[in-house]
């Protein structure tokens, strides 16, 4: 959870239930109005959405909660909002979680995470407090609820239960994430120390009494960032992987091309020394709406994350309609030769209403498919070796050209909105190219040879866009195509 001022924006006031199971503050417009509202995504139900926190499995049931400002479509105020699910893919919204109002908490229930402990579901979060006067805490401190059903949580009463940051460490504290080794609880977060991020790791018997181990990683010189936000560390295959959202990072060519960034590292970790030994810093996403992914194991024993799908300091044209931010599907993850694969959960194979196009073409220039609004697009060709350029087209015929497409020249993958901020990255030899992609009505999710690269950006359609796939060069593909249908899962609520 990022910590900076903002001017609020109050939409206007209703206090009527609705099938989101808050009273909400902010109304969204009228259902005709509502263009941008996505299909099959997590999204704010009104009101402000960005980190997700506390994404866990209890009772039957798989949780997802998130940062929330339910009275301004602007961060601010920050609650926890609620969400849950059977299978990952079809979300019921429940009451907020968690709101401010303790000393410890007053101005906002920053980021954390959740655990399972017996009969509990057990919430970690950070408490904001932007004028500290109180010698019983700091101005972001580590606190916990609880709750026996999965819905109503009562915060602990010996909150805060790390009231204060290492002595070598600034007021920038926040994002726990907690998880269980043998016999010991594990409590890792960010922390600012003078101008680099870090991330510090606590230990405790009882999750109530936590004692400080020490650093697990650090940017020393300040190469990494000043401040690691939404840490997460967990065992895959036999390496370590610790993901983490640095702040500070200067853009390096295509790399580092947004405000800020997630990416991970992989390693080896010693539990009995806090060794941890790792190599470089790799980007989750090449995108321009990709923030704070957290993961947990699913019964099944997959690793699977969410992120924010959204970026500070970006605009929200959906902000027009009493809400603001989504996040994107969740994505099985996976470590090969040491690179962290994503790919959409298997799951998401539930959302197909319909098979739309399913026709092997031929390309040579530009082929029109059909106009979409909520879809899964398979592309899969053999690229031939006088290829130029191979992608997509998204034209909603008002403005709007959203191009994706691979430059064998440059060998770039490149994603371009029709504005002055693109993005791509680079790729070696390509012999065969598989796009898996994922549309919304304001979103575009792009996994790149079974999740080896992903691109995850908000676009902004007045109305659905035209499918075209093109090539450039002087050689035809095959192109084998395949168009879902994809459900609305939010379609009761609208």
């Amino acid at each position: 959870m990022r910590l900076i001022q903002f001017q609020f924006i109050l939409i206007f006031i209703s206090l009527k239930k609705n099938c989101f199971g808050n009273e909400e503050i902010v109304t969204l417009a009228n259902d005709e109005n509502l263009k941008y509202r996505l299909h099959y995504h997590i999204m704010a139900s009104s009101g402000w959405m960005n980190d997700p926190n506390g994404f866990s499995f209890f009772n039957g049931d798989y949780h997802i909660f998130y940062q929330h400002n339910p009275y301004e479509v602007t961060p601010g105020n920050v609650h926890w909002g609620h969400v849950k699910s059977k299978d990952l893919v079809h979300w019921k919204y429940l009451p907020n979680a968690l709101t401010p109002g303790e000393p410890y908490d007053r101005n906002g229930c920053f980021s954390g995470t959740a655990i399972v402990d017996g009969n509990n579901l057990i919430l970690f979060y950070t408490g904001n407090v932007d004028e500290n006067n109180s010698t019983n805490y700091s101005s972001q401190n580590q606190n916990m609820a609880l709750s026996g059903d999965g819905v109503k949580f009562e915060k602990f009463s010996r909150n805060p239960i790390i009231p204060f940051p290492p002595e070598d460490g600034g007021s920038a504290f926040r994002d726990p994430k907690v998880w269980k080794h043998e016999d010991n609880w594990y409590l890792l977060m960010g922390n600012q120390a003078k101008e680099n991020g870090r991330v510090v790791l606590y230990e405790s018997k009882d999750l109530k009494n936590w004692n400080y181990i020490g650093v697990l990683a650090s940017s020393w010189n300040g190469s990494l960032g000043y401040m690691w936000e939404c840490p997460d560390f967990f065992k895959l295959n036999e390496s370590y992987v610790l993901i983490f959202s640095p702040q500070g990072l200067e853009r390096d060519g295509d790399k580092y091309a947004n405000l800020y960034q997630t990416g991970y590292v992989v390693g080896g970790y010693c539990y009995e020394y806090n060794h941890f030994s790792y190599g470089h810093f790799t980007e989750m996403d090449f995108g321009h709406d990709f923030y704070a992914m957290q993961t947990m194991e699913t019964p099944d024993k997959r690793r699977v994350g969410v992120a924010w799908m959204g970026m500070w300091e970006s605009n929200f044209p959906e902000s027009e309609e009493g809400w603001a931010g989504a996040l994107t599907i969740p994505r099985e993850l996976y470590l090969e030769e040491g690179k962290l694969i994503q790919k959409p959960i298997r799951e998401t194979k539930l959302l197909r209403k319909s098979l739309l196009f399913s026709k092997l073409i031929t390309v040579n220039g530009m082929e029109e498919i059909c106009e979409l609004k909520a879809a899964e697009i398979d592309i899969d060709t053999k690229l031939c070796a006088d290829i130029d350029e191979f992608g997509f087209v998204l034209d909603d015929q008002e403005g709007l050209v959203v191009k994706f497409y691979l430059n064998e020249t440059d060998k770039t993958f490149n994603l371009d909105r029709g504005d002055e901020d693109p993005r791509k990255t680079g790729f070696e030899e390509l012999l065969y190219l598989k796009m898996q992609i994922f549309l919304d009505a304001s979103s575009l999710e792009v996994f790149l040879n079974d999740g080896e690269i992903t691109f995850t950006s908000r676009i902004y359609p007045n109305q659905s866009p035209l499918l075209s796939i093109f090539s450039r060069g002087s050689c035809a593909l095959d192109v084998d195509v395949k168009i879902f249908e994809l459900e609305n899962i939010w379609e009761k609520c609208n």
